[in-house]
């Protein structure tokens, strides 16, 4: 869980990340001492078995985005073969159906764009979306070059 102002109205806002079958939560700050939760509205999809989350401006654009880390996609391919990876078609199906984004077991960088007030996945085309066995993410300038780093 991460408390933080995620759509830059001032306003302390709050994700949550979960494991197994549940979304992950956006809580956005409606003004009024009270939180709604808002994922649809903001995000198309997310990891499926979220171990951490950590938030920090990844683009540069002066904006919060969103990183979370799945424990379920791992680099060597053999291991992959025995992992429980994404969900069947049939789950993900009544998942739908209920109301759940679609979750797939892998890392998501999710960039804010102000223009669509929404998050964008950009973990693939970046080439960060395996990280094998992660417990957490850290996002931070580590290396002192100006830039945040994973």
């Amino acid at each position: 869980m991460i408390a933080t102002d995620l759509n830059a109205d001032g306003f302390i806002d709050m994700y949550v990340g979960n494991d197994f079958h549940e979304n992950d939560y956006l809580y956005i700050n409606i003004r009024d001492k009270t939180l709604n939760e808002s994922i649809g509205s903001f995000k198309t999809q997310s990891s499926q078995y979220t171990m951490g989350v950590d938030v920090a401006d990844l683009n540069g654009d002066g904006y919060k985005d969103i990183f979370s880390t799945d424990m379920m996609l791992p680099y060597d391919g053999q291991i992959k073969m025995c992992s429980g990876g994404n969900n069947t078609k049939q789950v993900a199906d009544i998942k739908e159906h209920y109301g759940f984004l679609t979750q797939y077991a892998r890392n998501h960088m999710q960039i804010y764009r102000p223009s669509m007030n929404s998050f964008i996945e950009e973990a693939l085309i970046s080439q960060v979306f395996v990280s094998d066995w992660s417990w957490l993410v850290l996002l931070q300038d580590f290396d002192n070059s100006g830039t945040t780093d994973i």
